[in-house]
């Protein structure tokens, strides 16, 4: 089955991984979220996101590499269940 690049409704339930998540993490993916970072093509790329919520480009990469690397295992693990 091919990937669809369109944005979709996902309905994922992960309060484990949610846990996991600084404050500071889940506030930085919820903002990239809204502001169509994760979108394609996307709305809105690292630096203005950086600069939307006054961190540095590298502060923002790395709070977003440790929310993701908490969140996806997570996704993946449920989807092999489905």
């Amino acid at each position: 089955e091919m990937l669809s690049l369109k944005e979709e409704d996902v309905n994922l339930f992960l309060p484990d991984a949610l846990q996991k998540l600084s404050e500071r993490q889940f506030e930085v993916m919820r903002r990239a979220v809204e502001l169509g970072y994760y979108s394609y093509p996307r709305k809105t790329d690292l630096k203005q996101l950086a600069r939307k919520m006054r961190l540095s480009p590298s502060a923002l990469r790395e709070h977003l590499r440790l929310a993701e690397s908490k969140l996806l295992p997570a996704a993946v693990r449920q989807f092999q269940r489905a």
